[in-house]
Order: structure tokens, then C-alpha cells, then sequence
């Protein structure tokens, strides 16, 4: 199977997916239609998100960092109403429209707000996480190291999901 029956499945292996729980994701193209079909609250990793604000403050000069300080806020101020982020956003758009990256970027932002703005994810049980920082340590190390990515991308998900725990049981 593909990548969407590769992470359904792996769910299903372990016990994962739960209807109503929270599915916190770097944005791989797999999770939202994994998430839907298992009646899961998909959420965007913040600092993954985050970092895209890097790229799209470049050309900016000396409005970089107040577009950097904008976009921050935008991303983990919890607004007093979904009104006021909108606001927000609406008016980082027009002051920036000039500037591709950052259009291209406040358009992500405003496609995406409900999965990333904590305005909207502070509803969400998370445990306080706002990243998928702890899974981005396992997945360095898993594929950081010697044949074990090309291991992974050709074996069958039984013997990936061996491998990882193999890897995982050793920390």
C-alpha cells in the first residue's frame, strides 16, 4: 500500500486513532486523511510551522522581524476570539502583500489556522505539546544512522514497525 494505508495501518497495529483523540503532525501528506477516517482532531506541529516563517520573512529587510514577531503571535497568542486573530492575519496580509514569500506564507497560515493558531488548538488535550519534537528525536535517530532509512523504505511495515521498536527499546 501507499503511505495513507502504511500510517492507517501502523494506527491499527497499534492501538492508535482513536475517535475524538488529537493527532499532532509535522503535515505529511498521509495524516489528514488518516486523521478524518478515524474521527481525529489533526493539529499541526507548531514549530515545524514556525519555521516556515524564516523563509518567508527573506526580502523583508527591516520588516523582517516585525513580521517574524507578527506571525509568532499569530501562531502562539491565544486571541480572546477567533474574530481578533482573523484581525490579525487580515491585516499581516495587507501590510505584506507586496512581498511574495510573505504572502505565500500568511496564505498557508490562513489556509491552515485551525490545525496551527493556538486560538483555535488551545481547545485540544495535548499534554502541553505544541510539537512533534519528541518524534523528530526518534526519527533522527532512526534514519541518522548507517543503511536504516534504506532498510525502512524497502522492507514490509511488519519488519519497519520491528526495526523501530528494536531502535526505540535500546534509548
Amino acid at each position: 500500500g501507499g503511505p495513507i494505508q502504511n500510517v492507517q495501518r501502523a494506527f491499527e497495529l497499534f492501538g492508535v486513532g482513536r475517535e475524538g483523540s488529537v493527532l499532532l503532525t509535522d503535515g505529511s501528506p498521509a495524516y489528514p486523511e488518516v486523521a478524518a477516517t478515524n474521527e481525529m482532531h489533526h493539529l499541526l506541529c507548531a514549530h515545524h510551522f514556525s519555521a516556515l516563517i524564516m523563509d518567508a520573512q527573506k526580502g523583508l529587510g527591516h520588516r523582517a522581524t516585525d513580521f517574524r514577531v507578527r506571525a509568532n503571535k499569530a501562531i502562539f497568542k491565544a486571541f480572546a476570539d477567533e474574530g481578533a486573530l482573523e484581525i490579525h492575519i487580515s491585516e499581516m496580509c495587507r501590510d505584506y502583500a507586496e512581498y511574495p514569500k510573505a504572502s505565500t506564507f500568511l496564505s498557508t497560515l490562513e489556509k491552515c489556522k485551525r490545525q496551527v493558531c493556538l486560538t483555535f488548538t488551545a481547545k485540544y488535550f495535548t499534554a502541553g505539546h505544541v510539537s512533534t519534537q519528541r518524534g523528530e528525536s526518534t526519527n533522527s535517530r532512526i534514519k541518522g544512522k548507517g543503511t536504516l532509512n534504506d532498510e525502512l523504505e524497502t522492507s514490509s511495515l511488519v519488519v519497519s514497525v520491528n526495526i523501530v521498536l528494536d531502535v526505540t527499546s535500546r534509548q
